[in-house]
């Protein structure tokens, strides 16, 4: 009657410390870590919107950006920001951007300026 019982068990035993591992959620953190390239950023990228709480007052900004631009050839883009002041008004600045001498980075030329 013993052996009955005993078998049952044994059997959810091994069933509890095979799947243990799985239950706890403990990844092997084994991330693959990319380099962002700056070209495929501009190659892909037309626009893009970025929230972030640049004072930490609770308030989110927001920066939004346009490709005007882009020559393929040169890998150079022009990109047109509009950042939202407090009051209400946007400001509007043009970039000119240029791969960099790594991989990931970019040289970036203000257009508002000479």
């Amino acid at each position: 009657m013993e052996q009955v019982f005993r078998l049952p068990f044994i059997v959810l035993g091994t069933l509890c410390l095979t799947i243990a591992p799985v239950l706890t959620g403990k990844g092997k953190h084994h991330l693959k870590h990319d380099t962002a390239d700056a070209k495929a950023v501009f190659d892909n990228f037309a626009s893009a919107i970025a929230i972030f709480d640049v004072d930490k007052d609770g308030d989110l900004d927001c920066l939004s950006t346009v490709r005007l631009d882009y020559d393929k050839n040169a890998s150079t883009a022009i990109y047109f920001w509009t950042l939202k002041n407090l009051n209400g008004h946007a400001q509007n600045i043009s970039f000119q951007v240029a791969p960099g001498p790594a991989l990931n980075q970019f040289l970036v030329k203000d257009k508002n300026s000479d």
